[in-house]
């Protein structure tokens, strides 16, 4: 227990309701995240140190743009605070998207082609609007993907390694090399939004499929490269048992393929059809 740690959370209801922190739910490299009295609210937990401080500020910043906090922040509903030496965000607490899948495989071993087509819609939505807003996320991953199921909504968290492509500078992001893009592997690139849309696909492959990415638990990122270069995507697709999403699931990546082969601008609306 860390009930020692009080915080004043500012809510909408009462500028005085205070939360202390419980257990930690899990730890990152660069923050860790508690659980706290009020049972819909978790705790990000950044201490006040380089390069800690650096990517917090990233992340607060992005949740404070205008547009964002629009959109985002109605899901994410974060609200900060500095004390002691520690950076505090105070978020919706979530469950883990894939957490909630197993758990909806144990009670009825199937996951319907609408909830599927749903979930993943959603998280493509998610990624073309925080494109819209002039960010990439950089690390999309079945780990960053949460649930609720009061509003029966998937969303993306963990914004510490968004990238601002309209107001900063280029600059080469730190990749999660199992849910990358292939063009990520190579030293001289652009990233963009096909990437983003690349690492949803892998993502997807992770939560409905019963096999897992063929470099998986790979260190090697040169096998991992070869592997992603070379594996049929026909394969990739293979422990999806619903025909009907593996076809959607090919349609998609052949179309992305195809965009990026010919530096095609992305079409936002065939990706969306997709799924509706």
């Amino acid at each position: 227990m860390v009930s020692t740690m009080m915080y004043q959370y500012r809510s909408n209801i009462d500028n005085n309701y205070r939360v202390s922190l419980t257990d930690i739910l899990c730890k990152t490299r660069i923050s860790t995240v508690y659980n706290t009295s009020d049972q819909d609210v978790v705790a990000k937990v950044y201490e006040d140190i380089n390069p800690m401080k650096s990517i917090f500020r990233r992340e607060l910043k992005f949740y404070e743009n205008r547009q964002v906090k629009s959109v985002i922040g109605n899901c994410l509903g974060y609200r900060y605070l500095h004390h002691k030496k520690k950076h505090v965000l105070y978020l919706k607490k979530y469950v883990a998207l894939e957490s909630y899948l197993k758990q909806r495989l144990n009670v009825i071993n199937t996951l319907d082609d609408n909830l599927v087509k749903r979930i993943c819609l959603q998280l493509l939505n998610f990624t073309l609007k925080i494109h819209e807003y002039g960010y990439y996320h950089t690390d999309i991953n079945p780990s960053n993907m949460v649930y609720c199921n009061k509003t029966e909504r998937a969303i993306l968290i963990d914004y510490g390694s968004v990238f601002n492509f309209k107001q900063s500078s280029y600059r080469r992001p730190l990749l999660n090399y199992n849910f990358s893009s292939l063009d990520t592997h190579y030293q001289k690139f652009k990233y963009n939004i096909s990437d983003e849309l690349e690492s949803l696909f892998y993502s997807w492959i992770v939560l409905f499929s019963s096999e897992a990415l063929p470099w998986h638990g790979i260190g090697d990122l040169t096998r991992i490269k070869y592997l992603k270069r070379n594996t049929p995507v026909e394969q990739l697709v293979s422990g999806i048992i619903s025909e009907t999403i593996q076809q959607i699931f090919l349609n998609y990546f052949h179309q992305l393929k195809y965009d990026i082969m010919n530096r095609h601008e992305i079409n936002k609306s065939f990706y969306i059809n997709l799924f509706s």
